[in-house]
């Protein structure tokens, strides 16, 4: 399977998730493509912004952990933490 068939897999997923919800200010969302030890996989949604032009367009999600650090994520691959159960969720 090629990247660009994965990231479509991944997209079509994480769409089906989040079933047309829209993040809320301190939502707790979660980055499919970041892996478990990977310490921004999940933070709290502070804004999204849409990317347009050719270096990285789309949709983007400004990620906090809450203690003053953030990031932004791909807002198309990531989803909702409040499905995952138990030890999944380790913010």
């Amino acid at each position: 399977m090629s990247l660009e068939e994965r990231r479509k897999a991944m997209n079509e997923m994480a769409a089906r998730i989040n079933a047309g919800r829209k993040p809320k200010f301190g939502d707790l969302m979660c980055n499919l493509w970041a892996g478990d030890t990977n310490p921004n996989k999940f933070g709290m949604f502070v804004r999204q912004r849409r990317v347009t032009g050719r270096m990285n367009p789309g949709l983007w999600f400004e990620l906090t952990d809450g203690s003053g650090k953030f990031w932004e994520t791909n807002g198309e691959a990531t989803v909702f933490a409040s499905h995952l159960k138990g030890d999944e969720v380790l913010p």
